[in-house]
């Protein structure tokens, strides 16, 4: 035939995974008799009968071991029909000696085993059993035929051995046997049927390899296969001299390795990987940028792991395609929209010549929100996916005269010519965000997204790359404030940036000068008014615009990715500052989203415990619900690797966000700490105490700690601990201050420094109130 497939190949694929799958699995099957053996040598038979014992035992060894080597020999190449079927004669001979000889065995024992022997019979023979469905993948007649035998010379000899009272033992294995019996034959079903399936698919592959060398060897383009690794195989002539070399030489080299780097290339590696189908891809061999631009399309692969074929030629034999491959450097090969370069170019046709410059555009920006998390959770291909169905939405929704480009990895433009003012530029951006919100059905899976969208309209004498600039200044801003926003552009978005880019210089420099400092706010337990943590607090001395808080420095650090440094420097001084304090409070450090997304963070809390011998147990981190909302799984195992350092968890601001309640069904936390924004209505507002004593009941319900944030009136203080709560921080117990004064507190016997007069009176209530208190109500 001329794809090369017999109808014998079938039996001889079949004949070939039988045994491979029989070797492969046979040591496990091997050490399961070998137990069975074992089990057999306690009972009384083999105690007092020890010779015939030790023939049978050696017999029964001597034969599995033939069975063994026998199917590992068979599979060693060259493997032909012939062979494989006098192997698998042989095997299932030798297999049926041995299925023989452990009946006649196991039966014998049985048989002269005295009373009470015959559990421990019953279970070796259900071991030998057993052992077909380790490793099934033999002749399917030959198995049963093994179970069925085992079957009655067990309940032969149980019923010679003890009669009316073997009757639980003949039920037992009789139904063990119909079990064994049917599950071999589901197992060669299933076991048969993927052959067939791979069988077939091998022949589909092997018929359209026929074609394509047809294809080339009468002229035409050159055909191309690989692996599900990328690496090319089979090699042909025509493709090897395309390339300037022979096959030989071409033989297992990574096919994308071949061009030139750039975004087509990675657009073939990406295509390949998910065995896609992809069209006139333009690349350039790899060397000096000068080498021949090749045309190469690849077919769907049919499986998974299976190979990937296509074909391609050399684009200057074929000079009508120039104009074409001019246009596809314009493109974005993922989702045939126009690219950056593209846009700039139309964006430079929208705003005119040099005899006309006021002619009207805008463009909008559009970034999907976290998108990581999709290719994380669902993988690349579902990633892919997406973003080729993002892109026919806003492509759907746009006019004929504006331009859809994507412009990065999950990032898309829309360029208009447009006179209408704000309102209806913003109702469009807000049409843009809708677009996302509809779920997207893929791969079996349902998606929700949201996105951010930035807007910037032209001026006079403006540039494309200021219009970009712009928009793309706006859609940060945008991201800035959350999630599913549009910004339109000002000139306030400008300065914002000019000082944002100023603070972010500084704070580069703010840890070598030793500007940052670590303050540290007391928490008192509101039982008995005493210290009972600290939480760490970074601060930043700025030599010209003086102390900072962290909320107009730490927004920064996060954007610039400087918050690692910072956030792995604060834990650092926090250990080394409290491990020196007497006692045994704990330490609450905050951690940032970008912070738990950083791989190499519990080997940073892992060493700064170890340099400064600080009890896990004692040391808190405070995580918000952003954490686990924008990327969740991963947020999770974060959590999960923390715990396994012996730390607590805590969740902060609670009760302020979306789904803190899922939260704390989907991970166990230590603490939940209540938003300041309860906490200060608390004497005022029935609302407020409502939600206060919902989420102190919830926690001891789901046995949590409690802490109450911002407390600054002490009637505040009884309210709380009448609530159920905790904890208690705040101005009032104690403002932020430096690792100097607290340790000098401390040092004089005081929890800690300056406390104020209403919290003095608080804690000497508490105290007057302890022996009245039974310590439940402590």
């Amino acid at each position: 035939m001329a794809l090369g497939i017999q109808d014998s190949d079938l039996e001889r694929l079949l004949l070939t995974r039988r045994l491979r799958s029989a070797a492969s699995a046979w040591p496990l099957s091997a050490l399961l008799r070998l137990g069975a053996i074992g089990v057999v040598a306690t009972t009384p038979a083999a105690v007092t009968r020890p010779v015939p014992f030790a023939i049978w035992a050696a017999t029964a060894i001597a034969l599995g071991l033939a069975t063994g080597w026998l199917t590992r020999a068979a599979t060693k190449p060259p493997v032909d029909l012939s062979r494989l079927q006098a192997s698998a004669a042989v095997t299932e001979r030798v297999g049926f000696a041995e299925a023989l000889w452990w009946a006649a065995g196991l039966g014998w024992a049985a048989w002269v085993g005295p009373a009470g022997a015959m559990g421990t019979i019953v279970a070796a023979g259900a071991a030998a059993m057993l052992g077909p469905l380790l490793y099934h993948r033999g002749h399917l007649q030959g198995e049963r035929l093994r179970a069925a035998l085992l079957a009655t010379a067990l309940s032969a000899g149980a019923a010679l051995g003890e009669g009316a009272a073997s009757v639980p033992y003949l039920l037992l294995i009789a139904f063990l046997a119909a079990s064994v019996w049917l599950e071999l034959g589901r197992r060669e079903r299933i076991f048969a049927g993927d052959v067939r399936r791979d069988f077939a698919r091998n022949r589909a592959d092997h018929r359209i390899l026929d074609l394509l060398n047809q294809h080339e060897s009468q002229g035409f383009d050159w055909s191309w296969t690989v692996d599900a690794d990328g690496r090319l195989r089979d090699v042909s002539p025509g493709f090897a001299e395309a390339f300037g070399t022979i096959a030989t030489d071409l033989e297992g080299a990574e096919f994308a390795s071949l061009f030139e780097p750039g975004q087509e290339r990675e657009a073939l590696a990406g295509a390949l990987a998910e065995g896609s189908e992809f069209r006139e891809l333009p690349l350039r061999l790899a060397g000096d940028g000068a080498g021949p631009l090749m045309m190469l399309s690849g077919h769907r692969a049919a499986l998974a792991d299976g190979p990937r074929r296509g074909t391609g030629r050399v684009a200057a034999l074929h000079e009508p395609a120039a104009g074409r491959v001019a246009r596809m450097a314009l493109v974005d090969p993922l989702t045939a929209l126009a690219n950056r370069h593209a846009l700039l170019g139309r964006l430079r046709d929208m705003l005119g010549g040099a005899a006309d410059r006021d002619r009207p555009a805008a463009l909008f920006v559009v970034d999907i929100d976290d998108f990581q998390s999709v290719n994380d959770t669902h993988g690349p291909k579902v990633g892919d996916a997406l973003l080729r169905e993002f892109a026919m939405r806003i492509r759907g929704d746009a006019r004929a005269a504006d331009m859809v480009a994507r412009i990065g990895g999950n990032r898309f433009a829309v360029a208009i010519e447009t006179v209408g003012g704000d309102s209806l530029l913003i109702g469009r951006a807000h049409r843009l965000l809708a677009i996302a919100r509809e779920p997207f059905g893929l791969h079996g899976a349902t998606i929700r997204l949201s996105t951010s969208v930035g807007l910037a309209r032209s001026e006079a004498h403006m540039t494309a790359a200021e219009l970009l600039r712009r928009a793309e200044l706006a859609l940060h801003s945008a991201k800035a404030k959350g999630r599913d926003r549009m910004v339109l552009y000002e000139e306030s978005l400008d300065r914002g940036a000019r000082d944002r880019r100023l603070l972010e210089s500084e704070l580069r420099d703010a840890l070598s000068r030793k500007e940052l400092v670590v303050h540290y706010q007391p928490v008192i337990a509101l039982a008995t008014g005493e210290t009972v943590a600290f939480e760490a607090l970074v601060r930043w001395n700025h030599p010209t615009r003086g102390p900072l808080m962290p909320d107009s420095f730490l927004p920064v650090a996060e954007e610039s990715g400087l918050i690692l440094t910072l956030g792995a420097w604060v834990i650092r001084r926090a250990l080394e500052d409290v491990a020196r304090w007497e006692g045994s409070f704990r330490l609450a450090i905050n951690l940032s989203p970008s912070q738990t997304r950083d791989p190499r963070l519990a080997s940073i809390i892992e060493t700064a415990l170890a340099i400064t011998a600080f009890p896990p147990s004692r040391l808190e981190f405070e995580i918000t619900e952003h954490v686990l909302l924008e990327d969740a799984d991963r947020g999770r195992r974060t959590l999960e690797r923390l715990r396994g350092l012996g730390v607590q968890i805590a969740l902060d601001d609670f009760g302020t966000g979306y789904s803190s309640l899922s939260y704390l069904r989907s991970f166990r936390f230590d603490r939940v700490k209540i938003d300041r924004v309860f906490v200060g209505d608390i004497e005022h507002s029935d609302e407020a105490r409502a939600i206060v004593s919902i989420i102190t009941r919830l926690a001891q319900a789901l046995d949590m700690q409690t802490t109450a944030e911002g407390v600054e009136d002490p009637r505040q203080l009884d309210l709380l601990r009448k609530l159920g709560c905790d904890e208690a921080q705040g101005f009032l117990i104690h403002r932020p201050v430096d690792a100097g004064k607290i340790a000098a507190a401390r040092e004089a016997g005081e929890a800690f420094p300056d406390a104020s007069a209403r919290l003095a009176d608080y804690r000497e209530a508490r105290r007057a109130a302890a022996p009245r208190l039974s310590p439940r109500s402590l």
